[in-house]
């Protein structure tokens, strides 16, 4: 399995078709995963999977408003106002993992929060610090850690640049 081949450099797409051209008649299966409107700004990787053979795409959409605020409700076990199902459903595109996270966020910033018999707000969903994508809802979790558990997490990164940038 491959995932955010959107995001796949150039070693890592010839990987694929690699796999996808040695495994063609076997018994073993080649799963990439991707983000639609991510891909459109890869032409490169779009050009990629449109060179495999023997493909086949499922695509996944995300929740309609009414959908997310089916969602929200089962997970608080209450109703959901209307205003704050649309301001996640804009801020999500519908994603269920990016409703979840974005409801976590809110709870450990205390933008939601319980007052003994139901889930509240302190704001209003349009006031509300909705993140803008996965990179700030990371960077949110990051900056409610210690500076020394930042520094450990940096330097276990994978990626070398993200160590150099903690020194």
């Amino acid at each position: 399995m491959l995932d955010d081949v959107h995001w796949a450099d150039p070693s890592s797409l010839r990987l694929l078709e690699f796999l996808a051209r040695e495994l063609a008649n076997s018994a073993l299966m080649v799963l990439s995963i991707h983000c639609g409107p991510e891909l459109r700004n890869n032409p490169t990787v779009a050009d990629t999977l449109a060179r495999l053979r023997d493909r086949t795409t499922i695509q996944l959409h995300g929740l309609s408003q009414v959908e997310v605020q089916e969602l929200v409700g089962a997970i608080s076990a209450q109703k959901v106002p209307q205003s704050f199902a649309r301001a996640l459903y804009q801020h999500t595109d519908g994603n269920p993992f990016f409703i979840a996270e974005i409801l976590q966020l809110l709870l450990r910033e205390k933008v939601l929060f319980h007052d003994g018999s139901r889930w509240t707000a302190r704001a209003n969903p349009e006031q509300m610090p909705m993140p803008s994508g996965a990179a700030e809802i990371l960077s949110r979790r990051l900056a409610q850690v210690s500076e020394r558990c930042r520094r450990c997490l940096l330097y276990t990164s994978p990626s070398p640049r993200d160590r150099t940038r903690s020194r």
